[in-house]
Order: C-alpha cells, then structure tokens, then sequence
C-alpha cells in the first residue's frame, strides 16, 4: 500500500512538472528576440509553449493571442480588439464556437451560451483583426489564423 502511494505521488509530482514546462513565463529580462520584444512593448505577454517544436506567444490584456512573428510582421492585429475568449475546454478548434449578438465572444460548445448587448462596435470584428475562434493549447480563445488548424 505504501509503494502504492508513493508511485501515486511521484506520478502526480512528474504530471506537474510537465505542466508548467509547458506553461512557462519567459524571464523577459534576457529576451534578444525582436519579435518577442515587440510582444512586450505592446503591452502583451509572452508565453513559450512547446507544439512540435517551441512557439512564442503573445497574450494580450483583451484575452487575444498571437504568435510572436505574425504580431511582428503585423499580420495579427489584435491589440485594439474587443471580443471575449472564455478559455472553455477544447481538444479541436471544432469544438469553439462564437456567441454573443455580435460573435464577439469565443467559447466551448460545452459553455452555456454567453448573451451580450447589441452594440455593434468595429473592434468586436474578428475579420478585420484576422482572428479566429479556435482551440489554443487545450482552451477556446480568439488567436491568430495562422495558430489554428
């Protein structure tokens, strides 16, 4: 029972290490990258997740993400955007889905509905952004088209 136990705790211990080697905060203070500089200086933060390799990733205060390099190049505009991400569970991009009177909200299909106001304003526009609703690391959120599958 005690060996048990004990292999139940070291698999635990193991599971959360790998957890937070993908989740990693980056030490902006040794950034040399330009493309993940420019995430700072807009007010994003950057976040490294390892897919086949690692990505840098720009969240920004919206709850939208963007790929380092795409934010740099200006091919993902999200920094005035004004849609809500609900970072409900997903395992595909399939299992997103935009709500809200102005689809300005991504979330689970699984979530209950979110209802919002009728104001049309131009920065819930995901189009004019070049966002998707999609699945990012296991969460339903707006990101970048070139992030989603």
């Amino acid at each position: 029972m005690r060996n048990l136990t004990a292999m139940i705790i070291g698999l635990v211990i193991l599971i959360l290490l790998g957890l937070l080697k993908l989740h990693s905060d980056v030490d902006t203070t040794t950034i040399s990258n330009s493309a993940s500089k420019y995430c700072i200086r807009l007010g994003g933060n950057l976040s490294i997740v390892n897919n086949n390799g690692q990505v840098g990733l720009c969240v920004f205060k919206n709850k939208a993400i963007c790929e380092e390099w795409s934010l740099f190049y200006d091919r993902c505009k999200v920094k005035d955007f004004c849609g809500i991400s609900t970072f409900g569970k997903c395992k595909t991009d399939s299992d997103c889905i935009t709500t809200g009177c102005s689809n300005e909200v991504c979330q689970s299909k699984d979530e209950d509905l979110i209802i919002t106001t009728c104001n049309y304003d131009s920065c819930k526009n995901s189009t004019s952004f070049n966002l998707s609703c999609g699945c990012v690391n296991g969460q339903c959120v707006w990101a970048s088209k070139n992030l989603l599958t």
